[in-house]
C-alpha cells in the first residue's frame, strides 16, 4: 500500500527543490494512490504555484477547452477523423 504522508513528503521536497509542476503531476499520476489522495496532493502543488502562473494556466486551460467546444474545430476535427 502506498502511503500518502510519504508521497506528501516527496511532493514537498519536489516543490522545495524547484521542480515543475509538470514533473510532480507526472510523480502524483504514476503513484499508486486512490484518486481523492491524488487531487489532494495536486492541490497542494498547485496551491505552491506563483499566483501568476496559476492565472496564465487557467487562461490557457479555458482557451483550450473554448477552442474544442467551437463548432469550427468539432467540424476540422471530423474532416482530419475522415482524411
Amino acid at each position: 500500500m502506498v502511503d500518502l504522508v510519504h508521497c506528501q513528503k516527496v511532493v514537498e521536497q519536489m516543490l522545495r527543490d524547484g521542480c515543475d509542476l509538470t514533473d510532480v503531476e507526472d510523480y502524483i499520476e504514476a503513484s499508486a494512490l486512490d484518486e481523492l489522495s491524488k487531487a489532494g496532493l495536486w492541490m497542494l502543488a498547485w496551491a505552491h504555484q506563483d499566483p501568476a502562473a496559476q492565472l496564465q494556466l487557467a487562461r490557457e486551460t479555458l482557451a483550450l477547452a473554448s477552442a474544442l467546444k467551437s463548432p469550427a474545430t468539432r467540424s476540422d476535427r471530423r474532416l482530419s477523423e475522415i482524411s
